[in-house]
């Protein structure tokens, strides 16, 4: 058993060709990895948008249905 906590302590920052973003945890993102690392570096992964990332089957409801993620750095709203 694991417990996975995030506390992200510099800005997250993503460049996009020339394009670069900065944004603050957790006001404008939630950080999070599956991988049991102290630090995390994602270099040239696309990103895809998975709206709130919900996946209710009882409601008939995946936002990631359809969604090739695999390799890919995933979005998602946070409020």
């Amino acid at each position: 058993m694991v417990e996975v906590t995030s506390e992200v302590v510099r800005p997250v920052n993503i460049n996009i060709g020339k394009n670069k973003f900065s944004l603050i945890a957790p006001d404008n993102v939630a950080v999070t990895s599956p991988r049991l690392s102290g630090e995390v570096n994602i270099n040239e992964s696309e990103m895809v948008f998975a709206g709130f990332g919900i996946v209710a089957p009882e409601y008939n409801w995946n936002d990631y249905k359809d969604l090739d993620v695999k390799g890919k750095t995933v979005g998602r709203a946070n409020k």
